[in-house]
């Protein structure tokens, strides 16, 4: 409790760097064109349906008005560090986004202690923290959740689009962190057939993908 308090006061002191209304193309660069580029280069046969259903049951975010925020990416295990001070900071914002998108950090940080609270490393257990932690009515999330959607005056509406959306955008960046070059040159590309296998290989086992797969699989549970 007392690390998930000291992470909230974290997260409020990161920036408001603006809100949807003030960039309209907001919904496509943090979403749309990320998922469309996992569609287009990962050759996995389930990444077609997965996309098609993650950006329908995102579609509530594209006319809402949120606010942007200056977002870590990365937040937890070894990137939190405890300050002399007592206050959580945090290290390696390789993956950080200037004009975010709310709850991507506290979801992340949530199931960092989900696994951890259950000693998991293993697939089966990780999932098994995401059900315990987001889904069903008793969702151990919901109140930190709904104490981060208040302090910024997002609707609570939106918290289940916005955790599919973080895991749907965590395993996204696996699309750049992975490749092995370019992904995208322009016309009859010969390397895309090899970039797609190799992609493939990248995100078949990767727990981000997985999390993002439950995300959608038990959407309407979340936060139920």
């Amino acid at each position: 409790e007392a690390l998930l308090k000291n992470a909230l006061g974290f997260l409020g002191a990161l920036p408001r760097t603006g809100d949807t209304r003030q960039d309209p193309t907001w919904f496509a660069r943090l979403v749309e064109r990320p998922l469309h580029e996992v569609e287009a280069s990962v050759g996995l046969d389930v990444v077609p349906e997965l996309v098609s259903q993650t950006l329908d049951l995102l579609e509530p975010l594209r006319t809402a008005v949120l606010p942007l925020v200056f977002e870590h990416g990365d937040l937890g295990h070894p990137n939190l560090v405890l300050c002399g001070d007592g206050r959580l900071g945090a290290v390696d914002w390789e993956r950080a986004e200037v004009y975010g998108l709310p709850g991507h950090d506290v979801v992340f940080l949530l199931q960092y202690v989900a696994e951890s609270m259950r000693a998991t490393f293993e697939r089966p257990g990780q999932l098994a923290a995401f059900d315990a932690a987001f889904t069903g009515p008793g969702a151990w999330s919901k109140p930190w959740l709904r104490r981060y959607s208040t302090d910024l005056g997002v609707d609570e509406d939106l918290l289940a689009p916005l955790v599919l959306a973080a895991w749907a955008r965590c395993s996204a960046g696996l699309v750049v962190r992975a490749s092995p070059g370019p992904v995208f040159g322009g016309g009859d590309d010969e390397r895309l057939p090899v970039i797609r296998r190799h992609l493939a290989n990248a995100f078949a086992p990767d727990r981000d993908f997985a999390l993002w797969r439950r995300a959608a699989e038990r959407f309407h549970d979340i936060l139920t």
